[in-house]
Parts: structure tokens; sequence; C-alpha cells
């Protein structure tokens, strides 16, 4: 399969620190870490030009999907997030929004 075949649109928490990008996904109800691949640039420039305290989510609404990723010494593959194309990036709400406006 291509890789935009197999994408689908996910709903999560993103943020980015000291070069480590995370997606918690709401609906699994997981975190997941992203690899370069993608939008990952465009998606890392877009959450640096929002200018947030450090470790700040935001509610990110992107297509993408999962893959296995094999680890060094034979250590078990964990699975990491590839988006394709962001839909929405939304610092005033996220997966839990008490608080924040949203949809």
């Amino acid at each position: 399969l291509q890789n935009s075949e197999r994408s689908y649109r996910y709903t999560g928490d993103f943020s980015y620190h000291n070069g480590i990008a995370s997606f918690y996904d709401c609906k699994q109800k997981q975190k997941f870490y992203l690899v370069k691949g993608g939008v990952f640039n465009e998606l890392i420039e877009k959450y640096q030009a929002l200018k947030l305290r450090a470790k700040e989510d935001v509610y990110l609404r992107v297509e993408g999907y999962y893959q296995e990723e094999k680890q060094r010494y034979g250590i078990d593959p964990i699975e990491v997030f590839v988006a394709t194309r962001i839909l929405k990036i939304d610092e005033s709400r996220g997966c839990k929004q008490s608080g924040r406006e949203g949809l």
C-alpha cells in the first residue's frame, strides 16, 4: 500500500520538546512518538510558531498512519506515528475539553 492509501484521520494532543514529537491519540488514549517523514517538519514549524511554553500540548487533527519501528539490540519493535497531512492545529483545546473551547 502507498502511504496515502493507508492514511486515516486522527485527533489528539501534540507536543514537541527537545527534538521529540509526541502524539496522544484521543480515541486510543495512548501516546505515540512521531517519526520524521510525511509532514513532520511542517508540523514542528507550525507548533513552534505558536510560541507556547515548553512541553505544552496542542490539539491536532491530522491524517496519518501507525507503523512498527524496529529497536536496537533485538528489543521488541514499537509503534510510531507518521503524520501525512495537517487538518487542524489549535492551542485553545485538546482531547480533554474541560475549560477549553473546541471543535
